[in-house]
């Protein structure tokens, strides 16, 4: 089988998925490429050791990459993330088309929505089958957000996505939730595979990222936040709930905040002038095979999305990360999310966007026995082993394409 992986967002960027799948295909005699744009994320400014031209080739570990230009953004503006959306689309088409080889099945890493441009494009081209696999689900995505308000946009932006299904041979959801809207909208049952996002496994590499801040993880209950730094995460609360932690003389508590975003800015200065500094730590963008030691040493993992209808369906990648470390979840996502950190018991759930409930579940699990809290974390860990490994993962999807590929040769 040979199979082109179209995605936006690449390694170096932090990729759970393309670069991950594109091996594991290869191991398995599957012949694969990948088509993507030149790493930016989160900054919006290319990495270091690229260059911007026309196109790129690139071999990792026998995966050929092939790069095209965008207009590379990650920013507030909605019209300068729409054209960086747009801009690869129509490089992807055009100048990818003479990039890949004939493929039979081509797996879309979708969102954001525009990615089905070149997927249709090339499928008609090569004939191809679509693996369309939905990690955000648009529009209500960006509706929910704010970031689209204009009712006519809105509009057409949702007729885009509905008929852009008809062209997909296979469409994947990452939760039940994503599920039930397609079915929603009358798309076949025998269409749609359920296939959770998975985690790679524990990296144990040894970083100087975190052997700066090794004491203090020794001293003190510290619960560590590791990922975009973005309007969706609505990580002002955590400064609200050190400020009751100030107000209610709570102390030996730090939180870690790790990654980069449009609004980390905005939270270091809040943190600065409410005078939070002593309680609240910015890394700033670490490598991904550098945050092992963080998390691993943590005595508790944070996850927060605004409390809106959307995420109430959607299950993070990141707290499927945050399983594979054994740790105990402090969870404030809704729904999905919810019931399996409850139902698991691999930690603490409380409600999106609510300080005082926060603060009172962040005291619940720091008065647990270290034993109470260990137990937490490996059942979260057991979480992943049976439903979100690498392995169960990838196995299904090479699955799903090689019965599509299966169709194209008859």
């Amino acid at each position: 089988m040979r199979v082109l992986i179209l995605s936006q967002y690449c390694w170096p960027e932090v990729d759970h998925k393309c670069l991950p799948l594109a091996k594991e295909l290869k191991k398995n005699g599957h012949k694969v490429e990948i088509l993507t744009t030149y790493p930016n994320r989160p900054s919006g400014k290319i990495y270091p050791g690229y260059k911007f031209k026309l196109y790129q080739k690139e071999n990792i570990d026998g995966i050929t990459i092939n790069r095209v230009p965008s207009y590379l953004d990650h920013s507030h503006s909605g019209l300068k993330r729409m054209l960086s959306y747009i801009s690869f689309a129509i490089s992807a088409s055009l100048i990818g088309q003479f990039l890949v080889k004939k493929h039979d099945v081509i797996f879309v890493y979708h969102a954001p929505p525009t990615i089905a441009i070149p997927a249709i494009y090339l499928k008609l081209i090569y004939h191809s089958k679509i693996f369309y696999d939905i990690n955000d689900y648009w529009p209500d995505t960006v509706v929910e957000l704010g970031l689209l308000k204009n009712s006519i946009l809105i509009f057409l932006l949702t007729q885009y996505c509905n008929f852009t299904y008809k062209f997909f041979d296979n469409i994947n959801v990452v939760s039940n939730g994503y599920k039930n809207k397609l079915l929603d909208l009358g798309i076949s049952r025998s269409k749609i595979s359920l296939i959770y996002n998975w985690s790679l496994p524990i990296n144990n590499l040894k970083s100087s990222y975190y052997d700066q801040y090794s004491e203090i993880f020794k001293k003190y209950f510290t619960i560590v936040y590791a990922g975009n730094v973005g309007q969706a995460q609505n990580l002002d609360i955590i400064l609200d709930v050190v400020e009751e932690f100030i107000k209610n003389d709570t102390q030996n508590i730090k939180f870690f905040i790790i990654g980069s975003g449009v609004e980390k800015l905005f939270l270091e200065n809040e943190v600065i002038r409410r005078n939070l500094s002593e309680y609240i730590i910015f890394t700033g963008f670490i490598p991904s095979e550098n945050i092992g030691q963080f998390l691993e040493n943590a005595s508790s993992l944070f996850l927060h999305l605004r409390k809106i209808p959307l995420f109430d369906i959607t299950i993070p990648s990141k707290l499927v990360s945050y399983f594979i470390y054994s740790k105990p979840v402090l969870c404030g996502v809704g729904g999905e999310s919810a019931s399996i950190v409850s139902e698991s018991k691999s930690g603490i759930c409380f409600e999106p966007q609510n300080v005082l409930d926060l603060n009172l579940k962040i005291l619940q699990l720091k008065k647990l026995k270290e034993s109470e809290r260990a137990e937490m974390g490996k059942s979260g860990r057991h979480v992943y082993d049976t439903l979100f490994a690498f392995e169960i993962g990838t196995k299904k999807i090479i699955e799903e394409m090689k019965k599509l590929a299966n169709k194209n040769a008859t």
